[in-house]
């Protein structure tokens, strides 16, 4: 709305400002109604027995004719204009209420404009005093040749008296005709009409006003993305937590920002997250959850993970599942090749405790590049450590895989030596495997991006959720914008405040 009402504006000034000048001037001519012809012949003509503003109008069309214009282009000497561009840069118009017509002309200077205007109205009157005559005067004419065939012989005759009776009538008659049209205001001064950047200028922000209101509705009515009262009132769910976009090094490299940025804005929400999730839990005893999304690219697997992370740091056992076996990405953020996992614990192929692979909790002692040298790195006496069961290898049949009994019996022995279960799931809409994960888990918590969400879209995953065994107990709002985040910030000072000493 804002650039509607700028730009608008802004450009009918400059446009205005580009324009060359233009005038305009004005004359006027009265119309009489009177006719001569009908006083002293006793006789109603058909123009007599019209309306003023017929008349007025008829008139108005009568200047326009090319004899006129070629009048006015004569007597002013104005051969650089033809009849049709006069015609275009002037009109004639009858003035309600009154028996006056104005005659306007635009040109380049006011003296032109002023000048032709006059000249305009000028030559209308000596026209229509032509009109006017034009029947006496060939009346006359055939009068005067009946006489000249008559001859002198017949100068005694009645018809030849009858007829030098007649010519003289019609002589007197053309006589006291005077013309219909008079001129009464000639063009003293013309007016510029072209630029007016301050009209324009005004006109232009009425115009971006509304053009700005109506595309801000427009832009309202069409744009079905929801917000975040909406998703609460669709996921019928409290918030748990909103999350600032991890920096760009952070997305790029596929890191989680509890282990690359400790210290940071992002790591500080996602504790937040762990000790609001831990109030949540307080009415809402759970120990295995379940993270998904309604569409793929809403941060569930990276939420799953840096909350696992946040989860752990206390020192309580906590084991993160990676179930997404369409698209695994767990392994990737921990930057572990691709190793054993839940998929050969199902098939027997391994037991549990050879799948799960020990991570610190402590970004101290976190090292991107275990994994890579193949070394054993030995963690200080009271780090906290994240458990992960990776995917594993990536079966054909996942649906079924994730509904089995193996895997059923798999979180059921993660619950009972766990404090808390964590469980990466595919989203919502792309499969059906998060119904059939809901049925061993306690709870579910729905991550949401509110850029990519409809209300078509989180209608359909709220009637999934509502089929799933297990409730839904929160949501969380993934890239929320930075000042609804800003409380976070202090988080980050205070990371900052801290200092370490070493035992002596």
């Amino acid at each position: 709305m804002l650039a509607f009402v700028v730009i608008v504006p802004v450009v009918a000034l400059g446009y205005s400002l580009r324009q060359s000048k233009l005038y305009e001037a004005s004359a006027q001519v009265l119309l009489k109604t009177d006719n001569i012809a009908s006083s002293l012949l006793g006789i109603q003509t058909p123009t007599s027995q019209d309306t003023p503003d017929r008349q007025a109008q008829t008139q108005a069309g009568l200047a326009r004719v090319p004899d006129v214009v070629k009048r006015v282009l004569a007597v002013t000497h104005a051969t650089d204009i033809s009849i049709v561009d006069f015609l275009n840069s002037s009109s004639v118009d009858a003035l309600s209420n009154s028996n006056l017509l104005e005659f306007k002309v635009k040109a380049s200077t006011a003296t032109e404009a002023a000048r032709l205007a006059t000249a305009y109205a000028a030559q209308y009157t000596v026209y229509r005093k032509r009109l006017d005559t034009a029947a006496i005067d060939s009346a006359e004419k055939d009068v005067s040749s009946s006489l000249a065939s008559l001859g002198p012989s017949s100068a005694s005759s009645s018809l030849y008296s009858q007829l030098l009776k007649t010519r003289e009538d019609l002589k007197t008659l053309a006589a006291l005709q005077t013309s219909n049209a008079i001129l009464v205001k000639s063009a003293g001064s013309a007016t510029q009409v072209r630029p007016r950047p301050v009209r324009n200028a005004a006109l232009g922000l009425v115009l971006g006003l509304l053009l700005g209101c109506g595309f801000a509705f427009l832009a309202n009515a069409l744009d079905t993305r929801v917000s975040d009262e909406e998703i609460a009132d669709y996921y019928s769910s409290p918030l748990v937590g909103r999350l600032p976009k991890p920096s760009v090094r952070v997305r790029k490299s596929n890191r989680l920002v509890m282990l690359e940025t400790p210290s940071s804005v992002e790591a500080e929400a996602y504790r937040l997250l762990s000790t609001n999730l831990d109030f949540l839990l307080l009415t809402n005893p759970a120990t295995v959850l379940m993270v998904t999304s309604a569409l793929d690219g809403e941060g569930k697997s990276p939420v799953a993970a840096n909350l696992a992370i946040a989860a752990a740091q206390p020192g309580r056992t906590v084991r993160l599942i990676d179930l997404d076996l369409r698209r695994p990405m767990l392994a990737t953020y921990f930057g572990m090749p691709p190793t054993l996992g839940l998929t050969d614990v199902a098939m027997g192929s391994v037991t549990l405790e050879q799948a799960l692979a020990l991570i610190p909790a402590d970004s101290k002692v976190w090292r991107d590049d275990a994994w890579a040298t193949g070394e054993v790195i030995v963690v200080p006496p009271g780090t906290p450590m994240l458990e992960i069961l990776p995917a594993g290898k990536i079966p054909p049949n996942p649906s079924e895989l994730v509904g089995s009994s193996a895997v059923h019996a798999i979180i059921a022995t993660l619950r009972d030596t766990s404090d808390l279960v964590i469980v990466d799931a595919p989203p919502l809409l792309a499969v059906a495997d998060p119904l059939v994960i809901s049925k061993s888990v306690d709870a579910i918590i729905v991550t949401a991006r509110r850029t990519s969400l409809r209300r078509r879209t989180i209608k359909e995953a709220s009637r999934l959720l509502g089929a799933c065994p297990a409730p839904t107990i929160g949501h969380i709002f993934v890239d929320a914008d930075v000042e609804s985040t800003a409380y976070y910030r202090y988080g980050e000072q205070a990371q900052r405040g801290r200092k370490y000493v070493r035992a002596s």
